[in-house]
């Protein structure tokens, strides 16, 4: 393969993951990474902890990276209703003890985030300004001229988020060559903006067929980290809301509250709104079981709002996510790994894992053909199963979890405890193997 040159859009997790293959797959390539967040920023959004299930340790490995981070698997786990009781809970420990099950380790996203940016920059036999992070760089403003240097580039990877701006610059373009039908049924895509603290500025509304896009979910997650250390994680239903919580590296406790009320308040400041959130999520969640009233008042650092979204799933993934952004004459190939290419429920703790397999799925194909295209067009049709799988267990998730009426709740929570607990934990068991299949 001739000496490519690569453009990496966002240095979350997705976008090192995939300069950190690229770099071991494509010896000879040229990898910038651009952050539109300042390096500063950058340091302080890492404050959360990721879970990282089979497939994306099995990728860190192969990175020899996953020995270097501390990691706390997931051992006993539950699901409860707000009394407490245990609905059902799987066969078999989530912590490698056994090959055939699967494993969830949650991580440091500050020291995974770090590690791999180390790992891309760690190129002592090539020029510096063969790899490179650069912070405080918009890929917005680098696409609306051509003579930025842009053009130079082999291929762009779009690591940029759900709400990633390589895709909103493409879908202007497509937009563009719309007809004036189609452009009517299109008028109300808008890709929204996530700030630091993940608040939500614009709604989403359903793209028509033709168009990958995001779907409001009518909720919002409140994720923090406590102080309180927990032996065994759990997951409560309650009406309109579900919490979760996970041991983490360090004695603490990683937690995800979520609630069906929309994280947009555009009449408060950021800092000001997340500390208002934060009284009421301890307030809305005070007479649930214990310990949950005593984890989120345990709350050590800064929390995050992220509103709950999904990607509008079509039949063919391959055909409907765009593959390229003109640049005047030129055409430049464009893939999207993670939450650029689809947006996952939080509460299955897949999103930072399907960005790092994303990473070495597709290098795998691209360092084997200088037929850029059709490696992304195989990647996407391979991803497809997988993602259509993780699909339809966020769908299930929500509908058995997140019921909004009281009475429902009840319901289902009395056929939980009287269903026999083998049905229950061979239920929960083919869920969570069908979650991690290729």
């Amino acid at each position: 393969m001739k000496a490519p040159r690569i453009l990496i859009v966002g240095a979350g997790i997705g976008g090192l993951s995939m300069g950190v293959a690229l770099r071991r797959s494509v010896p000879n390539a040229t990898i910038h990474v651009i952050e539109r967040r300042t390096q500063e920023a950058w340091l302080k959004s890492l404050r959360n902890n990721v879970g990282l299930w089979s497939p994306a340790l099995a990728c860190l490995k192969k990175f020899d990276v996953l020995d270097k981070l501390k990691k706390e698997f997931v051992t006993k786990s539950s699901y409860k209703n707000t009394a407490g009781d245990t609905l059902a809970r799987p066969s078999f420990t989530l912590d490698s003890r056994s090959p055939e099950n699967p494993s969830l380790a949650f991580v440091s996203e500050s020291d995974l985030s770090n590690i791999l940016a180390k790992d891309f920059l760690n190129s002592n036999q090539r020029d510096q300004e063969d790899m490179v992070i650069k912070f405080g760089s918009e890929f917005q403003s680098l696409s609306s001229s051509i003579d930025n240097g842009l053009s130079d580039y082999n291929l762009i990877v779009a690591a940029d988020g759900s709400y990633s701006k390589v895709f909103s610059t493409i879908h202007h373009q497509v937009q563009q060559q719309l007809s004036p039908k189609d452009k009517l049924a299109d008028k109300n895509i808008s890709m929204g903006h996530v700030d630091t603290y993940g608040l939500i500025k614009s709604i989403i509304s359903p793209p028509p067929k033709n168009i990958w896009g995001l779907q409001p979910q009518g909720y919002t997650v409140f994720r923090g980290t406590s102080a309180y250390h927990i032996e065994e994680s759990f997951q409560t239903w309650g009406p309109s809301a579900r919490f979760a919580v996970v041991p983490c590296p360090g004695g603490c406790a990683w937690f995800a509250a979520i609630t069906n009320e929309s994280s947009q308040d555009d009449t408060a400041d950021e800092p000001q709104y997340v500390y208002k959130k934060r009284k009421e999520i301890t307030a809305f969640f005070e007479n649930w079981h214990s310990p949950i009233p005593d984890i989120i008042n345990a709350e050590e650092s800064d929390d995050s709002m992220v509103p709950g979204i999904k990607a509008i799933a079509t039949k063919d993934i391959a055909e409907s996510k765009p593959n390229e952004i003109k640049l005047g004459n030129k055409s430049i190939p464009v893939v999207f790994v993670g939450d650029a290419f689809h947006t996952l429920d939080p509460i299955l703790a897949q999103g930072a894992g399907v960005a790092i397999e994303d990473a070495v799925n597709f290098t795998h194909l691209y360092s084997k053909t200088e037929d850029v295209q059709s490696s992304i067009s195989e990647f996407y049709e391979q991803k497809q199963s997988r993602l259509m799988r993780l699909q339809f267990l966020q769908t299930q998730a929500q509908f058995m979890g997140h019921r909004e009426h009281p009475s429902i709740c009840k319901m289902r929570d009395t056929m939980l405890l009287n269903l026999p607990q083998n049905l229950k934990s061979f239920l929960f068991d083919f869920a969570i193997r069908y979650s991690v299949k290729p």
